[in-house]
């Protein structure tokens, strides 16, 4: 059987390292920066507190997403990297 991705959930609202990722702002109106604490590709998805995928992304080191589309309020940035998946509550002004 291949290896289970395991989860871990940040409820702070502040970058923190053992996540893999530091998330910033936190809370923004304009975009958003997912850097990896390490080298590898990883993939990015924010979801609707209801589950729904917003907005996606893929790639190495570091990402900037544009979310001046998104409706203001909470949700969760999910992160996936060497089957290891991060949920982090995230805030749109």
């Amino acid at each position: 059987r291949g290896k289970q991705p395991r989860a871990v959930v940040n409820n702070n609202l502040m970058p923190i390292a053992y996540t893999n990722f530091d998330i910033y702002p936190n809370p923004s109106s304009s975009s958003v920066t997912i850097a990896a604490n390490r080298a590898g590709y990883f993939e990015v998805a924010v979801q609707g507190l209801n589950g729904q995928e917003m907005m996606t992304a893929a790639g190495e080191e570091k990402i900037e997403l544009d979310i001046t589309s998104l409706p203001k309020g909470m949700y969760l940035i999910r992160t996936l990297l060497e089957g290891s998946v991060t949920h982090t509550k995230w805030i749109k002004l």
